[in-house]
Order: C-alpha cells, then structure tokens, then sequence
C-alpha cells in the first residue's frame, strides 16, 4: 500500500510534462515573442557593437594557425592572441563553431540552447512542480534584462545557462547531499568565475551547505578553500585575456605606488556611488533596474532577521536570524559592492552584470519554497517590463542596422579585400589589423585568422600590426605605406625591415 502510495506522489502528471516542456523552451519563446513584436525575424541579427564584433572574430579565427591578435590598443594578453572578452567566446561557442561554422545565427542560438539546457538539467534533476515551472517561464520571458541582449551576439544569456546549471546543482546538493551534485556546483561555479571572477560569491551558500548549514570550521575551511579555487580561476582567465587599458582595473594594478592605488581605489569608489544614484541621468530601464535592485537587497535583509511561520493555523511574523536569507543579501550587497569598488555604474556595465546576479537569487528562493520576497521581487520586475513595452526603443532595439542588411560601404569593402592573410607568419602581428572603425559590421568579413586590434589612435598604440585600416588617418603614422585609398578609406601596410 505505501509503495502504491510513493508510486502514485512520484508520478509526472500531463501538466508537469507541459510546465517543463515551456520551461526548457522559454529562450526560444522569448525569441519568438520579440520577433512578433518588432515585426522582424530576431533571429537574423547583425552584431553591430564592438564587443559583438570582438565575439565574432575570436571565432573566425578559432582553430588557424597563426592567426593575428585581438584586443585593443595592441595590448597583448600574456598567453593567446584572445580579446578583452578571453576564452569565454571560445567556452560558450566555440565547440558548436567547431562542429557546425560560423553563421549570424550561431551566437544567438548558442546563447538559446545554453539557457534551454540548463532548463532542461534543472528540470530532470529538480522536478519542479507545474507552478514553479510556469513561474519560471513567465518571469524569464517577461525578465527586461535578458530580454535586451538575448538577441545579440554578446556572451550576456549564455551567462544565465550556466548560472542555471550551478544552481540545480547546489539545491540538489542541499536536498541530497550527495558527492556528485557537490562536485557538479563546485564544477559550474569555477567555471563562472572563468566568465566573470565577482562569481566567486557563488560559493557563499555552497560552503554552508557543506558545513551542514553552520558557520562553524568546516564552513570557514570550505570557504578559504573555494576562494583559493576561484582566484586561481580567476587568474588563468586573466591569462588569456587581453587588458582593457581603458578600465579601472588595469590602472589600479599599473599604479606607480601602494598610495597612489589607494587614492584611484577612494576616487573612483566615490565616483561610482554618486553615479549610482544620480537616478536622474539615467533612462528610465537602467533607473528602474537599480530600484528594483536595491528593494530587493531592503527586502532580503528584511527576511534576514524577520519571517512568519504558521502557528495554531495561523501565519504569525517570527523575529530571528534567516541564513538564506542573509546569505542572499550577503551575495546582491557584494555583487554590487565588486561593481563599485573595480568597475563602472554607467553604460550599461552595472546592468549587465547585476542582472544574472538579481535572476539566480529569486530562482533560488522561489524554487525552495520561499515565495514572498522573490514574488515581491517579481512584481518589481513585471513593473519594469512594462516600463520596456512603453518605453521608446533601447538598447539594442534602438540599432536601426540590427535586424535588418545594414547599408554596404563599398569603400570598406574594397579595403578589406586588401588585406590578406600570411599563414607563413612568425608573428601574429603580421596578421593583425589596427583599426578605429570598432563598430563597422562589415569587419566581420575580413578572412579568417586577421586579428583585430581596436580603439583611437593615440601614441604608442600603433605600430606593431601590420595592416592599419582607417576612415581618416587621425595620428603621427611612422613605418606605413599607404596600399589602398579611396574616398573615406584607406588602408597602410607596415614597411617590413
């Protein structure tokens, strides 16, 4: 009788099937609903920003020999000829590449199949129940964030898969306890940390799982030990990607003294606080984000030290400490604290990654049961994407080239066809172009195994590439011969010794 009973509570019903069926299929769903309302096949997207071009052409040089550098300023990483993006275009796309070429459609349906197979692993491992599935589905789909970069070829929803890959794993570990799903989260969290090292964070709930939810030694041990994991991680990535001499981070290490760095790390840290909350100069997308960010680090913290709990058939408010919670904020607080403190809260870099940051933590507690504050923190992003519906087009549905054949410059068409791989080539450099045309699409079809060294000409960033290909020469040129010119453009080969 009892085994009838188990038999019949571990049966899949029809609509469960259907929940995980929308659940898996949600990145496509989203993409069809965009298509719907632009009236245009998302699908067929051209990259159109720089850091979508960086992508693409880490990927068409992926597997030649001898292929050129990519990066900017000819600063060169310290192993590769990888772009300020590192192996992740390689990691996220590179095996599909591989197996199937490289077309426009291939990143965004990468970044689908990516979110799609995290689905589907939460699914066969977790066995959400039809509510929390259909929850899923409808907050992904409606999620304003993923819904502005899904149809690009940036590396942001890919991001979201393998953060969804971690947390079935660490709420299976915290049901089970089993070695394998341990080894699973500890598996997709290192590997996080490759994409962005802030992912460290990651192992905060993990560490006090595997010290059986006490911070005790065991706790502190697992911590010192993931810390130590993830800085190594963190250090091969840095290995293989090229510095962005423009960012904070690289000036902070390149400091001419201890007190100097302390003095850029206090300026720049009052900086980005003030532009935090200069709510005023923002669009109303990335205003309304960093509200609903901020209400739920109020609303976490809240749950830290409150929660109700049913009493004589009653929900009565409890006073006392929520790890989860405080666990929970401890990870949003520290996300944005990492933003502040090495990166930057304008273009967009806060938004991109605070957002897969915001998206685990209500997964998270809504899928073990905890519903207010990720439901209170749903309603928040609901709002917002209303916000997006009447909102006039950003992001990436303000590229008026995006979804539609961009207009061909002859000019740049001609100059590339000037440029012509050197598989002999001792040096990468020799198949390398410096540029400061970052954001022409038509880049994309320089033959493959040409590097792509970017950004404005200044002094000392040119003259190891030996193509340069301009609009307007805009810099002292020593060591050049012009090849090709032609009205807005030209193209100057470097003189050989």
């Amino acid at each position: 009788m009892q085994h009838s009973l188990h038999k019949q509570k571990d049966r899949i019903s029809p609509l469960q099937w259907i929940s995980w069926a929308l659940m898996v299929l949600t990145p496509f769903l989203l993409m069809g609903a965009i298509s719907l309302a632009l009236g245009k096949n998302a699908w067929n997207s051209w990259p159109v920003w720089s850091n979508e071009l960086d992508c693409w052409r880490v990927l068409q040089n992926f597997g030649i020999a001898g292929s050129g550098f990519n990066g900017m300023y000819e600063v060169t990483p310290p192993v590769g000829n990888q772009s300020v993006l590192g192996i992740a275009p390689l990691f996220f796309y590179g095996g599909f590449v591989r197996l199937f070429g490289l077309s426009r459609m291939t990143i965004l349906i990468c970044n689908a199949l990516w979110l799609s197979v995290g689905a589907l692993v939460f699914c066969a491992v977790r066995k959400p129940r039809a509510s929390s599935a259909f929850a899923f589905t409808l907050f992904t789909i409606a999620y304003v964030p993923l819904i502005l970069y899904i149809s690009t070829s940036m590396t942001e929803a890919a991001n979201y898969g393998l953060l969804l890959l971690y947390a079935t794993f660490l709420l299976h570990y915290e049901d089970k306890r089993g070695t394998w799903s341990l080894l699973l989260a500890l598996l997709f969290g290192l590997l996080a940390c490759l994409y962005r090292i802030q992912y460290f964070l990651l192992f905060l709930p993990l560490a006090w799982q595997f010290g059986h939810r006490r911070f005790g030694v065991k706790t502190w041990l697992a911590l010192l030990i993931t810390l130590i994991l993830s800085a190594i991680s963190g250090l091969v990535a840095i290995v293989f990607t090229a510095p962005t001499i423009q960012s904070f981070p690289y000036h902070l290490v390149h400091a001419d003294s201890l007190e100097t760095a302390v003095q850029l790390l206090l300026s720049h840290t009052k900086s980005n606080l003030i532009d935090y909350f200069a709510f005023a100069k923002l669009d109303a997308i990335q205003r309304g984000f960093r509200i609903v960010y901020l209400l739920s680090i109020a609303i976490c913290l809240f749950g830290s030290f409150v929660h109700t709990a049913r009493q004589d058939g009653r929900l009565r408010l409890k006073f006392g400490l929520n790890t989860p919670f405080l666990l929970v904020c401890a990870w949003l607080v520290g996300s944005l604290a990492i933003i502040i403190l090495l990166y930057e809260t304008s273009d967009w870099w806060d938004f991109r990654m605070l957002a897969p940051v915001l998206w685990l933590t209500m997964l998270c507690l809504f899928m073990t049961g905890r519903r207010f504050a990720p439901l209170t923190m749903l309603a928040g992003c609901l709002a917002l994407f209303v916000v997006l519906c009447c909102h006039e087009p950003i992001g990436c549905f303000a590229d008026q080239e995006r979804y539609t054949e961009p207009v061909r410059s002859e000019a740049l068409t001609q100059a590339i066809e000037v440029i012509a791989f050197d598989p002999d080539a001792d040096d990468p450099f020799d198949n390398t172009v410096r540029t400061d045309l970052s954001d022409r699409w038509q880049l994309t079809e320089l033959e493959a195994g040409i590097g792509l060294e970017t950004g404005w000409f200044i002094e000392d960033s040119v003259g190891r590439s030996r193509w340069l290909l301009t609009d307007m020469l805009k810099a002292p040129l020593e060591g050049y011969l012009p090849v090709f010119k032609t009205d807005g453009m030209s193209v100057y080969r470097r003189i050989e010794e």
